[in-house]
């Protein structure tokens, strides 16, 4: 029976998460494109690929997995300025976050803020988000942000003014991302898009315990 009333929880959560939570109420310009990307820490710690990210306008999705394991590449990409949202604990376990009480929020907030030394706010959910974590988002004022997340194959098609898009390419060599980061850029371009990072949509919090 708990059991039972969790998932009935955890789909009600997923619904409201999937619309966002603690975001600006403002609507979207349609000539605007919310950007993230999700790259393996070696590559996010390089400053070619920091620089194109500053460039394209794009916040870096960061996993507790990526924080722990190198930490200093996170660190450097948040000290230059990169915007570094919260990917959750790094697994991806798609709708089992529906019947496994993890925290995901939490786990990826500790790790991001141990490796560079101050909280991360915004949360973009690389599952469906579950009760837990839209409970410990609005006690913490944290900003859900859910975005489309798409391959590198896929950017094209998702890419739309007023959309909300995270390119996930965790296995991406450093040159490939690098490639991939200047194909987004020739592709705005061509649409007469312009980004910014997913952060622009978190409403400030009013605490960042």
């Amino acid at each position: 029976a708990l059991g039972t009333l969790f998932i009935g929880a955890n789909l009600v959560s997923g619904l409201i998460g999937y619309q966002g939570l603690n975001l600006v109420a403002e609507a979207r310009p349609t000539h605007l494109v919310y950007l993230a990307v999700l790259v393996a820490p070696q590559a996010l710690g390089d400053t070619a690929v920091e620089h194109a990210l500053l460039h394209d306008h794009a916040a870096a999705v960061v996993t507790s997995r990526a924080a722990t394991s190198d930490p200093g590449a996170i660190a450097q990409a948040a000290a230059v300025g990169v915007p570094i949202v919260n990917g959750g604990a790094g697994s991806r376990i798609g709708d089992l976050s529906l019947i496994v009480p993890v925290n995901d929020l939490k786990l990826g907030r500790q790790a991001i803020a141990a490796a560079i030394g101050s909280p991360v706010n915004v949360y973009v959910p690389q599952n469906t988000i579950n009760a837990v974590d839209l409970a410990w988002a609005a006690m913490h004022h944290q900003s859900v942000v859910p975005a489309h997340i798409v391959p590198p194959a896929r950017t094209s098609a998702a890419i739309a003014g007023g959309a909300v898009v995270e390119v996930a390419a965790p296995h991406a060599t450093t040159t490939g991302v690098l490639s991939l980061l200047s194909q987004l850029g020739a592709l705005l371009g061509r649409r007469h898009l312009r980004a910014e990072p997913v952060s622009d949509l978190a409403r400030a919090p009013e605490v960042s315990a």
